[in-house]
């Protein structure tokens, strides 16, 4: 299962997707590959799918979901949230739980839109795990991408929604933008109460 949250080429490639024929990547022993996303990312995957003939095969399958309707991936009920990025991809966050423990994945967006939010303040999903974009680092930023305070008030608004169940957030997609590094923007962080991802880094919550 691969959740999609938009289609600019950082975070989808289509092309690549040729990996899953026979000789290349594709594992024998496993079903297909499932991607999950909003139309623009099936216009850019669907020719390629449809190129390889996959639909017989299963070996890779697109699924189009939409905003605010949940769908399953695997044990996972999903929440596909609009984001504040490039409009014409309708581009998407994501709320994930096993029922038990929830994520959300806030990457390639500003502070949210304000539909995103009227669906936190009526819902208020459990998140035991916040990753939000820091594209800016330490750069102010609160529109298309968040730079740390931003962040951190995206954070504190959710916190008081009483969604943040442990309060557990971590800053991730980060770019030449914010002209920092790791060791620059971790102590920044931390004065925020944010934690600064690295290559590798698992978090329990």
């Amino acid at each position: 299962h691969c959740l999609i949250t938009h289609g600019h080429s950082d975070h989808l490639y289509a092309p690549d997707l040729e990996m899953r024929r026979r000789g290349f990547a594709y594992p024998e022993r496993e079903g297909a590959l499932t991607l999950y996303g909003t139309g623009p990312t099936g216009a850019l995957c669907e020719p390629v799918i449809a190129q390889y003939g996959w639909a017989g095969e299963g070996r890779v399958r697109f699924r189009q979901i939409a905003a605010f309707m949940p769908f399953s991936a695997g044990p996972y009920r999903v929440v596909a949230l609009p984001a504040d990025h490039d409009p014409r991809l309708e581009p998407v966050i994501y709320h994930i739980s096993d029922g038990a423990r929830g994520l959300l994945y806030a990457h390639d967006t500003g502070v949210f839109p304000g539909e995103t939010w009227r669906y936190l303040e009526a819902e208020r999903p459990r998140i035991d795990l916040l990753s939000l974009d820091c594209n800016h680092g330490p750069e102010p930023h609160a529109r298309n991408h968040l730079g740390l305070e931003d962040a951190a008030r995206v954070r504190d608004r959710l916190a008081g929604l009483g969604c943040l169940a442990n309060g557990t957030a971590v800053v991730n997609h980060f770019s030449h933008n914010g002209g920092a590094t790791y060791d620059e923007l971790a102590p920044r962080a931390a004065a925020l109460g944010l934690a600064v991802s690295w290559d590798g880094m698992e978090v329990e919550a």
